[in-house]
């Protein structure tokens, strides 16, 4: 499962646009995926 894909030829993180979150927080940001930190915390 992936959980940063390209829509539109526009990267999502969790179908939030980078973009989006890019003009909201500036750059360069570190951007986690949740879901993803809580799949890979809970196979540990």
């Amino acid at each position: 499962m992936t959980y940063f894909d390209y829509q539109a030829d526009n990267l999502y993180a969790e179908n939030v646009s980078v973009s989006a979150i890019a003009e909201q927080f500036g750059t360069p940001s570190y951007i986690y995926s949740r879901k993803a930190l809580e799949q890979h915390w809970l196979a540990f």
